[in-house]
């Protein structure tokens, strides 16, 4: 399972009440009342009939990736969908395969790329720019202490940052400890 950080980001952006607990995430009646889904299964199926109350949007969201593809698309088969589902309602912009080219006071100069279209360049006017960049694995000692003869084994992001999540650094470690 692999969460994008720029997905949880916009999550709690769009949030119109991100530090209550009576958001959809915590709270099972406004998860049902959110997602259109009778409790007491009055309604055919429990949905037949049933409109959602999906809450307005705290603010106008674009997710910018620069790797091509679905965005979410390495999201875990039993969950991605309602993360994509949920991004989708809050009207979430979201751009894949696209580069930055400048930020100033006025917004964000993007260029996106794809077969059909070629290059296509846009300015969104926005407020805030928050970057949730990549990362590059960080491994400054491995070799230093290989050399005084110390067995070593990197793990989590000193191994590889590629899609790097906590669960994945932490399934490492253990299994890390289960061999030795």
């Amino acid at each position: 399972y692999q969460r994008r950080v720029h997905g949880d980001v916009a999550e709690y952006l769009v949030d119109p009440h991100p530090e209550s607990n009576k958001k959809a995430s915590l709270d099972v009646n406004a998860y049902l009342k959110e997602w259109g889904i009778d409790y007491d299964i009055k309604a055919r199926g429990g949905v037949e009939g049933v409109k959602a109350e999906i809450p307005k949007p705290a603010r106008t969201v674009y997710v910018i990736e620069m790797q091509k593809g679905p965005l979410g698309k390495n999201l875990g088969p039993t969950t991605g969908w309602i993360h994509r589902a949920s991004l989708k309602r809050a009207n979430v912009q979201m751009f894949a395969g696209t580069a930055t080219e400048y930020i100033d006071d006025k917004g964000i100069s993007i260029c996106t790329s794809s077969k059909e279209k070629g290059e296509v360049k846009q300015f969104l006017e926005v407020d805030n720019v928050i970057i949730c960049a990549g990362q590059k694995p960080l491994d400054e000692f491995s070799e230093t202490l290989q050399k005084e003869g110390i067995k070593v084994m990197a793990i989590g992001g000193a191994k590889t940052a590629k899609e790097m999540d906590g669960k994945a650094a932490i399934r490492m470690a253990a299994e890390l400890a289960s061999s030795l």
